[in-house]
C-alpha cells in the first residue's frame, strides 16, 4: 500500500494544522496509509488555551497519530533538540521511503533535512510571507519536492523543483441562504493581529460604511489581541454593528458563513486563505485586498462576479466593493461561487495532484546529511534541559 507522513509542530494554529489533517484524511480517503506525527506538549507556557494537534486528530479514525509527550526542555531547549526529537520519533515510526510533508515549523523543516538521507521531504510554502521564504532557501537542497500555494509564491522563487498546488478543502454542503435583509451582513474569519492580518482595517471599513448610511452586522471570528480594535471601533460608536464571536469549530464557522452575505479579507499578505475557499464554498461574495492567492482565483471566467478586489489599505475602494457586490449578489451568483470552489480548491483534486508529484519528485537521499548516533542525542538532551532550564529560571523571575 502506498504510505504518507505528515511532521506537524504539537499545536492547532490554524489554516494550515487543519489542512494539514484534512489532507491526511483524504490521502487515506485515496488509498493511502497515513500517519501524522507530532508531539504532545505538557505544561507548555506558551499553550494559551489552544487545542492540540492529538485534540484536533480526535475524529480522525483513519489517520494514525503518532506522538511523543514532551515537557518544557522541548519548549524552552534549543532548536537542534526539538529536531532530534522529531527525527527520533519519525525513524521509530515510519518506514525508510515514505514521503513526508513539513508543517509550517523551523524545527520542523530541521528535522526534514536530517531524515532527508532516508525519506523523500516536501517542504509547501503556504504563504507569500519572508519566513516561508527563508525556510526555503535555508532547505531547499533537501526537499524532493515543493509546494507552492499560489502562482506569486512560485514567481518569487527560482526554483525548477516548484508545483503549485493549493491546498484545497473539504467541500461543505450547506444549503445557500438567500434572504432580504434590512441590513448587510459581514464575516471576518483569522488571527486577530495587525502584522498578517491587518486588523485595523476592519474598524475602518466599518466606518466607511457606516458614514455612508449602510446598515450592516459584521462577525469577527477568531482569537488574538483584540485590545486596538475594539478601541478603534469604540472610538467610531460602532459597537452594535460588531460581534466578536472568539475561537470557533470549523462547523460553527460554516454556519455563520451560511447566514452571511459577504466575506472580507484585509490582510497584507496571505498564502491561499482557506477561509476564502470556504466562503466561496459556502456561497459567500468575496472582497479582498491583493494578496497572494486570492489573485489566482480572479483568473477564472466567472470570479469577477463573485470576487473583488483592493489594494491593501485602500478602505474606501473595499467599501465601494462591499456595497456593489452586495446589490448583485443573488442566488445564481452564490451558486456560481460554490462551482468555483468545487473547481478550483476540492481538496480531492489538490490531493491528487499531490499523488501526481509523489511520482515524479527527485529521489531521496542526500549525502550531505549525516547520521546521529545516540551520544549526539544524549549531548543534545543534556545541553537543551541546561538551557530551558535556564529560560524557565528567566521567565518566573521577569512573569
Amino acid at each position: 500500500m502506498n504510505s504518507v507522513t505528515f511532521l506537524c509542530h504539537p499545536f492547532h494554529r490554524g489554516g494550515v494544522t487543519r489542512w494539514m489533517v484534512e489532507a491526511a484524511d483524504e490521502f487515506a480517503n485515496q488509498g493511502y496509509s497515513t500517519s501524522l506525527v507530532t508531539v504532545v506538549p505538557n505544561g507548555f507556557i506558551s499553550a494559551s488555551g489552544r487545542p492540540t494537534m492529538t485534540d484536533l486528530l480526535n475524529e480522525y479514525k483513519d489517520i494514525k497519530v503518532l506522538t511523543k509527550s514532551v515537557d518544557l526542555t522541548f519548549e524552552l531547549g534549543i532548536q537542534s533538540y526539538r529536531e532530534l526529537v522529531y527525527y527520533s520519533l519519525v525513524v521509530k515510526n515510519i518506514p525508510k521511503g515514505t514521503p513526508i510533508i513539513l508543517s509550517d515549523d523551523a524545527s520542523v523543516w530541521g528535522a526534514g533535512k536530517l531524515l532527508s538521507k532516508d525519506y523523500p521531504i516536501i517542504g509547501v510554502l503556504h504563504s507569500d510571507d519572508p519566513a516561508y521564504y527563508y525556510l526555503h532557501n535555508r532547505y531547499k537542497t533537501f526537499l524532493a519536492s515543493v509546494i507552492a500555494v499560489s502562482y506569486r509564491i512560485k514567481r518569487n522563487i527560482s526554483d525548477d523543483n516548484i508545483k503549485v498546488i493549493p491546498c484545497g478543502i473539504k467541500m461543505a454542503d450547506f444549503p445557500i441562504k438567500v434572504e432580504e435583509s434590512s441590513f448587510l451582513k459581514l464575516i471576518w474569519v483569522g488571527r486577530i493581529e495587525e502584522k498578517q492580518k491587518r486588523v485595523s482595517d476592519i474598524a475602518r471599513i466599518g466606518n466607511e460604511l457606516n458614514n455612508r448610511g449602510v446598515k450592516f452586522k459584521w462577525s469577527i471570528v477568531g482569537h488574538g489581541d483584540d485590545t486596538e480594535l475594539l478601541q478603534m471601533i469604540d472610538k467610531f460608536g460602532l459597537n452594535k454593528q460588531f460581534e466578536f464571536t472568539g475561537w470557533l469549530d470549523k462547523i460553527e464557522i460554516l454556519k455563520l458563513m451560511a447566514d452571511s452575505d459577504i466575506l472580507v479579507l484585509t490582510s497584507n499578505y496571505e498564502g491561499m486563505p482557506i477561509v476564502v475557499m470556504e466562503g466561496l464554498n459556502m456561497g459567500l461574495g468575496v472582497v479582498s485586498s491583493k494578496v497572494s492567492g486570492v489573485e489566482d482565483i480572479t483568473e477564472h471566467d466567472e470570479a469577477h462576479r463573485i470576487v473583488r478586489l483592493y489594494d491593501i489599505g485602500d478602505t474606501e475602494s473595499a467599501v465601494e466593493n462591499i456595497i456593489s457586490l452586495k446589490v448583485s449578489l443573488d442566488s445564481d451568483k452564490r451558486e456560481e461561487a460554490k462551482q468555483i470552489a468545487a473547481e478550483l480548491y476540492s481538496i480531492e483534486n489538490c490531493i491528487k495532484k499531490y499523488i501526481d508529484v509523489f511520482k515524479h519528485m527527485k529521489s531521496f537521499g542526500n549525502e550531505e546529511v549525516s547520521k546521529f548516533n545516540t551520544i549526539s542525542l544524549i549531548i543534545n538532551n543534556i545541553f537543551s534541559l541546561i538551557i530551558s532550564k535556564l529560560r524557565y529560571l528567566k521567565y518566573r523571575v521577569t512573569s
